[in-house]
């Protein structure tokens, strides 16, 4: 009896602790309803593109410019530069139509500096700054309609929300503002 005892206590801590280190280890699992600041939810939120600090790495020491194209070689998917086989500099990425996904910059492989992303139809999304692939400083997020109308800015501090937020209306006009 004692030993099952034992080996339930052991199990439930091991699945407390599992959840416990994925969940304050993964800051990207924990989302709004939307994926993009559009409430006053000052909680963390998934990237609402995909945004990675693994992105393209060549197995060479290649430098200087390069153009990566679709399969017929039609569409420019993505240019850039590498220095050692490290993305380095300003990058555009597109989509499979070829209108912008999202462009920004490059240190050492690592997404850093100023960057724009882009929904699907082409429209901005959002832009604002990154500091070794984590969100920091001013953001603004921008509705799908060819206007740029801002949806809503505030900063951010180590990829969290931080200080004062403003959320906007299609029209424009503040529809709540927050501190985080």
């Amino acid at each position: 009896m004692k030993n099952i005892f034992t080996k339930k206590l052991y199990l439930r801590t091991l699945i407390m602790g599992i959840f416990f280190i994925f969940f304050s280890c993964n800051k990207d699992m924990i989302s709004s309803s939307t994926n993009t600041p559009t409430s006053s939810s000052c909680i963390k939120t998934i990237e609402p593109i995909n945004i990675s600090c693994t992105n393209s790495h060549l197995n060479t020491s290649f430098s200087g410019f390069r153009t990566n194209y679709n399969l017929d070689s039609t569409i420019i998917l993505s240019e850039g530069n590498y220095e050692k086989g490290k993305q380095q500099g300003f990058w555009k990425f597109n989509h499979p139509d070829g209108k912008p996904f999202k462009e920004g910059n490059f240190t050492h492989n690592k997404i850093n500096g100023f960057w724009k992303l882009y929904y699907k139809s082409g429209n901005l999304r959002e832009e604002g700054n990154y500091d070794n692939c984590i969100r920091s400083g001013y953001w603004k997020f921008f509705f799908d309609d060819n206007l740029e109308t801002v949806k809503s800015e505030g900063n951010y501090m180590k990829g969290i929300k931080s200080g004062h937020w403003k959320f906007y209306s299609e029209d424009g006009t503040i529809s709540e503002e927050k501190d985080c």
